[in-house]
């Protein structure tokens, strides 16, 4: 049986001067660069590139509601919560997706992706 695959990939852009984010962005297009190569000429594989990453995607996308919701997993103290709220509903990417990536990383993303999987429903 041949079915359609989707590889999907974030470039980890650069969105700021750190070296860590530069490093991020090269190793991201190498892995964009690489995936592109596997898939040419593969009628029944094809890579999709988002534009951040899973994490930052899914919050820019009217879904900050559901991570709002794993704060209280994450944290025991009021002001931790609320601060954090306060960054991940802000009108600014910069902001919102900072403080997501720095949720992620601090619980670990598959542990994050898990908590965050817990608050997703139908209308999400």
């Amino acid at each position: 049986m041949r079915r359609l695959y989707k590889l999907p990939e974030d470039p980890d852009k650069d969105d700021d001067d750190q070296k860590k984010s530069r490093n991020s962005q090269e190793a991201g297009e190498q892995r964009k660069a690489k995936l592109k190569s596997f898939c040419d000429g593969n009628d029944y594989v094809n890579a999709f590139f988002a534009d951040h990453t899973f994490e930052v995607d899914f919050l820019w996308n009217d879904n900050s509601h559901e991570i709002v919701n794993t704060l209280k997993g994450i944290y025991s103290r009021e002001a931790d919560i609320t601060r954090s709220t306060e960054r991940l509903e802000s009108d600014d990417l910069a902001v919102a997706g900072k403080e997501v990536l720095r949720l992620a990383e601090k619980v670990g993303k598959g542990w994050f992706a898990l908590m965050i999987a817990e608050n997703v429903f139908s209308n999400t």
